[in-house]
């Protein structure tokens, strides 16, 4: 529900930029400007103008004579680039605004600044520093006595907390963003609210509380008039009948905010909606209804330049086509979304191969300019210079040699500490590197318990330096069992057996070294509690089956995998206990003779049914 969330917090957010900056005093004409930037932007077919206005305006001579005038273009820049779905951009342009204004008496803007970047950071799943900003924005509306302001920092506080499963502080959250805005009357804060509120106990399994905040926002906005609230409120409902799966009615209130969308929404709310309507339709198997939506919303999302709806809308048609039978088409639609949904999700990952090899090149291009350099020389001075000019020339040949050899040595090998050894091979010879699928691949999944409330507790060098620990002892033990390191996400961290090279050994290999991460972890453990110190809980989960691996990205390479096989496998850790090992019922028909299982019940798999589950203890002796 984070896109969800995320929406109504923007429309209440923007639009402000404009009004704190008449703090500063500045030109009613770059004020005027501002507006038209964000105006330009919700336009839909003018997000390249509203960019370029903004770049305008920081080349402008208001903002090179007045750094706060700077820090207001830049509030806006960052909301636009969150609003685009590029994070990391977002943050860096909040947090150069952030150095201006921090030890400055501009408290509004730096409010939202840190707002801004602590949503930033809670999209791209760093959630501590996610919180850390959220709490100084609030903290900074506290001392304006800003109700608004305290408002929305409550309102993303509890929506971070939620997806980090802090249940009861989001709740405690979610009513006092709702208690502020009923105190100012703030009609978009109290329907934000409503929903939220509703979702949250949609997703505690509360369907009683849960319809009836929905049913407030709703009867909420039809007392206001207010179509966009009425639309989300009516998806809202959509989404309570489709956890109680009343399919019928499901259907009937998202056609309501459907209808909505495409009346008074912008291209993003309409093609959200159809993306929302073609699933519900896939859903009932209404294949042909699900295809028409699903198109629909790619077509206008592809004009848009809407990524998260293009990786959605191919994924619908994956799912289609997969029903129909049409394999060739799903596998290509299949892939089509996971490439999308990467360029969402992999936007810091990797390091940058690219640069490297083409800092390794200009040096090579410097060297040789700096030889022939010296040929010259040498020609002019022959007669009086002459030995001395070839000695040194040989000296410049070997240092320049050297450095060559030592960039180009660099460079392979990060590209090998991004890219398994025969993908790195592939691409250096071919330019490229093809996807795979692999049958049979054992995908492993760690996670900390209580991560956030631990990362409280430590110095941020401190966290920085225990997660380090952990994952380079991590890192030991995949390259020791012939397992490849896929990726980290925050404190996730994601390995897999039988790739890029299948094997038949693949199960017995990561089952074993997740029980040496097992032993790892406790041994720590057992140190740091004997020394009064903090320390990480560890779950670990384990699937086998097919993935597609291959390259993702441009210029920041990563190899990686997708497929029902991914999800599976981090269920199995999500469901599993602190300190175990939970493998699936496959991965335990292929380790059974190897190690002791013990049987743990059942869960259910999206698209899979039940799958059973078991933990591992030890190795069979």
């Amino acid at each position: 529900m984070k896109t969800f969330f995320a929406c109504i917090v923007w429309l209440i957010f923007l639009g402000s930029g404009s009004l704190h900056a008449q703090q500063i005093n500045l030109p009613p004409a770059f004020l005027a400007s501002l507006d038209e930037a964000e105006a330009l932007y919700f336009d839909e077919q003018e997000k390249e103008s509203a960019f370029h206005l903004l770049d305008s305006l920081l080349a402008s001579t208001t903002v090179q004579a007045n750094p706060f005038a700077e820090a207001e273009v830049l509030l806006v820049y960052a909301i636009l680039e969150n609003e685009e779905g590029n994070f990391v951009g977002s943050i860096e342009r909040a947090n150069a605004g952030i150095l201006i204004l921090e030890n400055t008496d501009f408290k509004k803007t730096l409010g939202e600044l840190y707002y801004t970047s602590g949503i930033s950071y809670d999209f791209l799943g760093f959630y501590p520093k996610a919180i850390e900003n959220t709490l100084k924005a609030l903290k900074i509306s506290e001392e304006l006595e800003d109700t608004i302001g305290m408002s929305k920092a409550h309102n993303n506080l509890a929506n971070i907390q939620t997806e980090v499963e802090e249940l009861d502080d989001a709740k405690r959250n979610y009513f006092r963003s709702l208690f502020l805005s009923k105190a100012i009357e703030d009609s978009m804060g109290i329907g934000n609210a409503f929903i939220n509120i509703g979702g949250f106990f949609l997703l505690e399994g509360n369907y009683d509380s849960a319809r009836y905040f929905i049913k407030k926002a709703i009867d909420f906005a039809d007392l206001y008039g207010d179509n966009i609230m009425k639309l989300y409120a009516n998806g809202a409902m959509s989404d309570y009948y489709s956890y109680l799966n009343q399919m019928d009615s499901t259907l009937f209130y998202e056609k309501i905010s459907y209808n909505l969308s495409q009346e008074y929404g912008s291209y993003f709310e309409m093609a959200n909606e159809q993306i929302s309507l073609a699933s519900i339709y896939l859903q009932n198997k209404q294949f042909e209804e699900a295809r028409v939506e699903s198109v629909k919303a790619l077509e206008m999302s592809l004009e848009h330049g809407m990524i998260e709806f293009i990786a959605r809308s191919y994924s619908n048609l994956y799912a289609i086509d997969s029903a129909a039978g049409n394999y060739q088409e799903a596998l290509n639609h299949y892939l089509l979304s996971e490439m999308y949904f990467d360029s969402i999700r992999n936007e810091e990952v990797a390091k940058d191969a690219v640069r490297q090899q083409l800092a390794f090149d200009f040096d090579k291009k410097e060297a040789l300019n700096q030889l022939e350099l010296e040929r010259q020389q040498r020609q002019r001075n022959i007669f009086v210079f002459g030995f001395l000019l070839m000695s040194f020339a040989s000296g410049i040949i070997l240092v320049q040699r050297n450095k060559i050899s030592k960039e180009k040595n660099r460079s392979e090998n990060l590209l090998l500490n991004i890219l398994p050894y025969e993908t790195a091979q592939e691409l250096k010879e071919k330019g490229y590197a093809d996807s795979k699928q692999i049958e049979q691949v054992t995908v492993l999944f760690t996670d900390f318990k209580g991560f956030t409330q631990l990362s409280e507790t430590l110095s941020p060098s401190d966290l920085v330096k225990n997660i380090h620990e952990c994952f380079s002892a991590f890192d030991t033990i995949m390259e020791r069992n012939n397992v490849e390191k896929i990726k980290t996400i925050g404190d996730v961290y994601m390995a897999a057996g039988g790739l890029p090279t299948p094997n038949d050994t693949n199960a017995e290999d990561v089952v074993k070294a997740a029980l040496e991460i097992q032993e790892y972890m406790a041994e720590k453990n057992r140190e740091k509690s004997a020394g009064g110190e903090p320390y990480f809980e560890i779950r670990i989960g384990v699937h086998t089956g097919p993935v597609v691996a291959g390259i993702v990205g441009v210029k920041k390479f990563q190899y990686d995998i997708w497929g029902d096989t991914v999800n599976t496998a981090s269920r199995m850790e999500s469901s599993g206990e602190v300190g175990k090992v939970n493998i699936s019922s496959f991965t335990y028909s292929l380790v059974k003779d190897a190690f002791h299982c013990e049987y743990r019940g059942e869960i259910e798999a999206k698209g899979k049914g039940k799958v059973g589950m078991y933990f591992v203890s030890r190795t069979v002796a």
